[in-house]
């Protein structure tokens, strides 16, 4: 029934299939139901491999045929020379009694299959699958294979967007690895330029690459600027606080104090500052910058520059000149274009005026006095008055210490010796700004009249009343004004 078996082919690799060939006669009539069975041994042991999930039971027909099956080697497999046993069951192979059998026979070779790199990838420390790094980041890089390398060594390199190999991310392992992956966990130097990285992954001549981010550890020019409203210029009145947006993208290597100043070459400046306690970070935001209203007094254009500092480990600002170990950006000049202006001007007011007394006479002080009012708090640069078209005379304040323009302060003026009858004045008040009021002679007074004469003693005629004939003798003094 069993004339003749081989194996092809005879060298094979780890987990690979090699086949059975069998040459079988049934001298019976009547098909018959045999097992196809396949053993294998390593060269000088007595522990058998069996492929039992290859084993084959098939009908045979009379007459000589030639039957095949499978029998596929286990990972576990060593590689070196082994034997091999076919042999022929009634039903499934070992059950039963054998028909006939090859015996062990050498010439089966099994060998490691060639080393491959199957993957490469990126993650973080905690194995969690990362491809945009920060400087100062652990980066864990795993290299995968087909199987273990043996003697093989494993080995990671990195290299920069200009092609150029990272010593600090890079390392060749030459110990033994056994097993079928291995990583490498280094630090990212803070000292790295940002950019797309390459890491390749070789195992003896097999290698795999990818790609990976580190974000830049300097500002994103791109996204640095300074502006109110998003806009680069600004048109503010004079004396007026201003608030200016600095919008930030960068990326910080550790935790300290950031801090951004603006500044002209005057004396315009504002600073600002943020105590950043997690890092590395990616940092995009905007900050608000005051610029006081003691500041913006120069009327014109000003050009203002802009500068960022950092302090590592520092936790509040303001930070001064910079020390060892300070990371500074810029100066970044032009940022913003500050317009300072007048405000737009309200023209003063004055009250009624008003002289006292009136009426009066020639001997009389007269008092002139009104209120000046300005919106702007604008004292005045002109307060001037004249009488009956005379000369123009300045006026001067009630209260010297009074400075509230806005509630209103009083002017006066005084003036005596005015002659009789009906008296004019004007008034013309100016606050510099285009603002000129003048009151004219519709303001009447004083009226100056005369004081009538004063009887200073009684009258006393000597002699005594009832006298005749005698001569009157009697002195009156009188008093008035100009007399």
């Amino acid at each position: 029934m069993y004339a003749d078996t081989y194996i092809s082919p005879t060298t094979v690799e780890q987990n690979s299939t090699f086949n059975a060939y069998y040459t079988i006669n049934n001298p019976n009539s009547s098909s018959t139901n045999v097992g196809l069975g396949v053993s294998i041994r390593k060269v000088g042991t007595t522990t058998e491999i069996n492929d039992s999930g290859n084993d084959t039971v098939l009908s045979i027909d009379n007459g000589w045929t030639i039957r095949t099956r499978a029998f596929r080697l286990p990972s576990t497999a060593l590689a070196g020379n082994y034997e091999y046993n076919l042999a022929i069951w009634p039903g499934v192979p070992g059950s039963g009694t054998q028909y006939a059998s090859t015996g062990w026979r050498s010439g089966l070779t099994i060998a490691q299959p060639s080393i491959e790199v199957t993957s490469v990838s990126t993650t973080d420390e905690n194995n969690i699958s990362k491809t945009t790094f920060n400087p100062g980041e652990k980066i864990q890089m795993w290299i995968t294979t087909n199987r273990n390398a043996g003697s093989e060594p494993w080995k990671w390199k990195v290299y920069d967007p200009a092609g150029n190999l990272v010593g600090a991310l890079s390392y060749t392992d030459n110990w033994t690895n056994n097993g079928t992956s291995a990583s490498l966990t280094p630090t990212i130097p803070l000292s790295i330029i940002g950019g797309t990285y390459k890491f390749r992954g070789e195992v003896g001549s097999s290698y795999k690459e990818t790609n990976f981010t580190i974000n830049s550890s300097t500002i994103d020019s791109t996204n640095f600027k300074f502006a109110s409203n998003n806009s680069t210029t600004l048109t503010v009145n004079q004396n007026t606080a201003v608030n200016v947006n600095a919008t930030i993208g960068m990326t910080l290597k550790q935790a300290g104090y950031l801090q951004v100043w603006i500044y002209d070459n005057g004396k315009i400046s504002a600073m600002t500052g943020e105590y950043l306690s997690s890092a590395p970070v990616s940092y995009y935001k905007t900050l608000s910058l005051t610029i006081p209203a003691s500041q913006v007094t120069d009327v014109g254009t000003h050009s203002l520059t802009a500068y960022v500092q950092f302090r590592p480990g520092a936790t509040s600002g303001p930070l001064n000149s910079s020390n060892i170990g300070d990371v500074s950006w810029g100066p970044f000049s032009s940022v913003l274009t500050l317009n300072i202006q007048e405000p737009a001007n309200d023209s003063p007011r004055l009250s009624t005026p008003v002289v006292t007394p009136n009426p009066g006479n020639r001997g009389s002080s007269f008092a002139y006095k009104v209120t000046y009012y300005d919106a702007n708090n604008d004292a005045p640069t002109k307060n001037q008055i004249r009488i009956d078209s005379g000369n123009w005379s300045d006026m001067s304040k009630t209260n010297y210490l009074d400075i509230n323009y806005i509630d209103g302060v009083e002017y006066q003026y005084s003036k005596s010796g005015l002659n009789l009858g009906s008296h004019g004045y004007e008034v013309a008040f100016n606050d510099g700004k285009n603002g000129h009021i003048d009151v004219g002679s519709s303001n009447l007074g004083p009226n100056v009249v005369n004081q009538s004469p004063v009887i200073n003693s009684s009258v006393s005629p000597i002699p005594s009343s009832g006298a005749t004939n005698i001569d009157i003798n009697q002195d009156i003094s009188w008093s008035g004004i100009f007399s």
